[in-house]
């Protein structure tokens, strides 16, 4: 039971780095995502064919891809991108809409040798000009026709709400439930994170796309969360100040998750005015069930509101409408202060998809509504959270020191599993660092037991030899078809003389899967004479270009050389690393960028 976290909460409409619109679950499809770093925006656009006068004060523009869209005068006016109606740094609009005339009109109307629209109008003060292109650029800087005109289109009833600026940016977003979150958890290492923008968007979209993502390894102490934050954002100060401690204070009248209760799947603060969006938990101490042999409780787990809400719409539609539409009011009074707001449990937006799920037992006031809205409401209700609160909507693990989960409180609903407050020691750092001491003192005699056992390994198999990609045992290679006669035009083939003692193929029989055969040789000796020859194989071409032989190691020792070797070859592909000097110490077992270990051997125990 993680009996301290750090929590922060992160402001929405975030200016350095970060364009954290409302996440909307388009029916399968994603519509926004954090715009945190430049993506390739380069692919080019229809440009405009033509243009002309059309009925109601409009102007009919056709784009070399065939499209045709209505542009009405008034709001080809109000968007005019010239330095009089735009300012020039900021992009922010110098125009005011309520001193156009509504009946605007043009003097002229042409497509220009840019392949601009250009307009004259006629004002008041004289002819004013404006040009606009159709290129679809992502960034607000340049204005494009065909990027705001998608819903003046004909016989087009795309959603009017998608944030075109960024778009493009956004992956799709997915819903997940235990299995599919398992099956690829959205963890990254907090090294990278802090150190390549690379992996800063790697984690922003792994966050966008599930609501949830977690850092491994953040330094525990205290303020380490808000650095986590400034890498990308800021963070917004609430009531409980810009960050809170989540820990084990029984006093009278605390918050309930200062206290041993188990909280049940909820979103914070739906009470104030705009809850939170993205919010942190950083933990910084915890009870070790593996090393007190207590286990207090007080797992923390997830489950994502979007998944269980498309669900309730698709096997039952009137409790999801009963769900969106019936207002409930979240409050609470805190030390003195009171907040309070009203919301739907589930927010969609004008085309019905999902924008925000607003769900906390603890908060929700008395319903107030008519009374034939009361049953169906609690039957919704109750359905949303039956299927909300089975063990297979929700990720759940323990927390250990140096976790930070960040989650998205309009889409992700977080909770705890109930702890025994004097199961759980107030002064647990205390026992922390002896143990730690214990443990670096343990982890030292682990890995010289474990080197010695890799020796003994080594030497059991010395005499081994491991021959891939040989045909089955249906199978013929050059005419034998029997296993010894396929190593003798193996060994043929390579020089080698009549050394097998013995050999066995490894792994379950599958159909059509060339099984390794794992030989045994006179000695170390000759093992390593045909190690040596093996090149030979490529020479000798057809069958034998497929047939590779190698020493006999352990499988977790290969399995863990393989993946510091192919994080080395990663690392030498990334532009960020250009000028690098990238390095993998097989006698260290460390990988360095520029003599910083950015990786190293993890233990295996065999």
């Amino acid at each position: 039971m993680s009996v301290r976290w750090s929590a922060v909460l992160l402001r929405r409409a975030v200016t350095p780095l970060i364009q954290p619109s409302r996440t909307v679950y388009n029916r399968g499809k994603s519509t926004l995502v954090a715009a945190s770093l430049k993506a390739d925006t380069t692919s080019r656009a229809a440009a405009i064919t033509s243009a002309l006068p059309a009925h109601h004060l409009s102007a009919k523009v056709l784009f070399e891809n065939d499209t045709v869209a209505d542009f009405k005068y008034i709001w080809l006016r109000d968007n005019c991108q010239c330095p009089l109606c735009i300012d020039s740094s900021t992009k922010q609009r110098l125009v005011d809409p309520t001193l156009l005339d509504l009946n605007v009109k043009p003097e002229s109307l042409i497509i220009n040798s840019e392949g601009q629209l250009e307009i004259t109008w006629a004002e008041k003060n004289g002819s004013h000009k404006s040009l606009y292109d159709s290129q679809w650029y992502v960034f607000r800087s340049q204005f494009g026709l065909l990027k705001y005109g998608q819903s003046f289109m004909h016989n087009n009833f795309e959603s009017d709400n998608k944030d075109v600026d960024v778009m493009s940016l956004r992956p799709d977003i997915e819903l997940w439930d235990r299995t599919t979150i398992w099956s690829d958890f959205p963890e990254l290492s907090y090294v990278e994170m802090m150190e390549s923008d690379h992996a800063l968007r790697q984690w922003l979209e792994i966050f966008y796309k599930y609501g949830v993502a977690v850092l491994r390894g953040v330094p525990t102490e205290k303020n380490k969360i808000t650095e986590v934050v400034n890498r990308f954002a800021y963070v917004k100060e609430t009531q409980y100040g810009r960050t809170f401690d989540v820990i084990n204070k029984p006093v009278e009248g605390s918050h309930l998750a200062y206290t041993g209760v188990a909280l049940a799947h909820h979103t914070d603060m739906n009470y104030r005015e705009k809850s939170p969006g993205m919010q942190l938990l950083h933990c910084i101490k915890a009870n070790d069930p593996k090393l007190s042999g207590v286990d207090p409780g007080g797992r923390s787990f997830f489950a994502d509101g979007f998944h269980v809400a498309s669900w309730l719409e698709q096997n039952e539609p009137a409790a999801f409408h009963v769900l969106t539409s019936t207002p409930v009011r979240f409050s609470i009074k805190n030390e003195g202060q009171q907040y309070s707001s009203v919301w739907p449990i589930l927010c969609t937006n004008s085309d019905g998809d999902m924008t925000e799920v607003h769900y906390n037992n603890r908060t929700m006031k008395p319903l107030q509504a008519p009374t034939h809205v009361v049953t169906p409401f609690y039957h919704a209700y109750k359905l949303y959270t039956d299927k909300l609160r089975e063990p297979s909507s929700s990720l759940e693990f323990n927390m250990v020191p140096g976790d930070l989960v960040a989650f998205n409180n309009h889409r992700v609903l977080h909770g705890r599993t109930a702890f025994d407050t004097a199961k759980v020691d107030s002064n647990i750092n205390k026992k922390i660092d002896g143990l730690q001491d214990q443990v670096k003192k343990q982890a030292e005699v682990i890995v010289k037991q474990q080197r010695y056992l890799e020796t003994l390994d080594r030497r059991d198999r010395e005499k081994n030899i491991v021959v891939t990609g040989v045909p089955g045992e249906n199978e013929a290679l050059e005419g034998a078809t029997a296993e010894e006669g396929k190593l003798q035009k193996i060994w043929a083939s390579v020089e080698a003389g009549d050394e097998i003692k013995g050999h066995r193929r490894l792994g379950m029989k599958v159909d059509n899967k060339r099984r390794p055969i794992l030989v045994t040789v006179d000695s170390k000796e000759a093992r390593d004479r045909i190690l040596e020859k093996t090149n030979k194989l490529k020479q000798a071409g057809g069958e034998f270009s497929r047939i590779y032989i190698k020493k006999d190691v352990h499988p977790s020792i290969r399995a863990e050389w393989w993946r510091l070797r192919q994080v080395e070859k990663k690392e030498k592909e990334r532009p960020e690393n250009s000028g690098c000097v990238i390095r993998l110490d097989t006698r260290e077992r460390k990988l360095y960028r520029d003599n910083v270990v950015i990786d190293e051997w993890k233990q295996q125990f065999f």
